[in-house]
């Protein structure tokens, strides 16, 4: 007989979850103490911000399981990690002195938020809620692949186009993430430890330290 599903998956998302949280945290004070001694470029505090926000992204995400707070750390966890990624985004503007399309950013915040919100008090779905921040993480990776390259300097070539391709396969992989729930819907708690979500915890442990 075939093995039960993820039958030998022992990763366990909750301490993926952690590890994720300490890395990002040490990687906001690396941030923070470079934009005190450097304060030529404004990206950093960007940057500090996002990883900050990133941080409490995992802070609440552990706390989904926790009586009477589910639905406050679904959404709180959901729209900080959108947060994040903006921020990434917004600092990368700025620190190649460039400005943000304010209704852009301000837009697809909304709506997002708003998705995630709906599919969370009024009609409590994790497939639909999957699916949104996955396509927001495509977006926004995307909308940072775009900067990098337009606006590079020469002297920085070799940089930008490693950081371009790592946020380009970021990208990649929440599509796959968003086609794979979408074309096998599992309504599994978002803590079991399937493929596609030690996956994703995986991803983001490399791509936040890569990056």
């Amino acid at each position: 007989m075939p093995n039960p599903p993820h039958e030998g998956m022992n990763i366990d998302i909750h301490t993926l979850a952690i590890i994720m949280g300490i890395t990002i945290l040490m990687q906001a004070i690396v941030l923070y103490v470079q934009m005190r001694i450097d304060k030529t470029f404004k990206g950093p505090g960007w940057w500090t911000i996002g990883s900050v926000l990133g941080v409490m992204a995992f802070a609440f995400n552990y706390l989904r399981d926790a009586s009477g707070l589910r639905q406050f750390a679904t959404i709180s966890n959901n729209i900080l990690f959108l947060a994040t990624f903006t921020c990434y985004y917004i600092g990368i503007l700025r620190f190649f002195g460039k400005k943000e399309t304010h209704y852009l950013v301000l837009g697809l915040s909304f709506l997002f938020s708003f998705i995630i919100f709906h599919f969370t008090y009024f009609n409590d779905s994790l497939l639909a809620r999957r699916v949104t921040v996955s396509i927001a993480i495509v977006a926004l990776s995307l909308l940072s692949t775009h900067a990098l390259i337009q606006y590079r300097i020469p002297a920085l070539r070799r940089s930008t186009n490693f950081l371009a391709f790592v946020f380009l396969i970021n990208a990649l992989f929440f599509m796959i993430r968003t086609l794979v729930t979408i074309i096998s819907p599992s309504t599994e708690n978002p803590f079991t430890a399937t493929l596609t979500q030690s996956a994703m915890y995986l991803v983001a442990l490399i791509t936040s330290n890569l990056w």
